[in-house]
């Protein structure tokens, strides 16, 4: 993986020396606490607000992904969420705040994939479908992602993805035990 050149960039603006603002960086990315990083260093790594500590969540938001593969397109919430919610023709509303709200929320949750976010979003549309939920009470897309501000604010998605992950381990667990009780006999 390779460093953000945005990151880069700004560090060389700023003349803090890359190699040990990156050291720093990474350190907060894997959520190690390294003794031999100066104070100073800190203050000025922080003043440029890459990452910001979010005391509510208990972690660290990535203002400006740390490596370059992160700097993504997000077409595919256009080409690939957005039609998950068609059986309940919420297909085609809010396309570009969907597309803001998941940028957002990729920034603030670098280790979220696209796959967890899509397997989240289909085990919210078969629950629905599972309950024959009237439309009006599914979710818009976007308020999936995202909804509400400061503290009352919630994503329904990083729930589902939980939720999404549990079922798939309890299903793996079922076949595992199938599989050995066939063998058995």
């Amino acid at each position: 993986m390779q460093i953000n050149e945005q990151i880069n960039d700004l560090l060389r603006k700023k003349n803090i020396n890359l190699a040990d603002a990156i050291v720093y960086l990474l350190s907060i990315y894997y959520n190690q606490k390294p003794c031999y990083i100066p104070d100073g260093l800190k203050r000025k790594v922080n003043s440029l607000k890459i990452v910001e500590y979010d005391n509510v969540k208990g972690k660290h938001n990535w203002r400006i992904p740390l490596f370059q593969q992160d700097v993504r397109s997000f077409d595919w919430v256009l080409t690939e969420y957005l039609p998950i919610f068609e059986p309940f023709g919420k297909e085609n509303t809010y396309k570009n705040e969907c597309v803001k709200r998941m940028e957002t929320l990729f920034r603030e949750n670098p280790t979220l994939t696209k796959d967890a976010v899509l397997d989240g979003t289909k085990y919210y549309i078969y629950i629905c479908k599972r309950e024959r939920r009237n439309p009006q009470y599914v979710s818009s897309p976007h308020y999936f992602i995202e909804k509400g501000m400061g503290r009352t604010r919630t994503n329904a998605v990083l729930t589902f993805i939980e939720m999404a992950q549990e079922e798939r381990k309890k299903l793996s667990k079922i076949a595992n035990r199938q599989s050995k009780s066939v063998t058995m006999q």
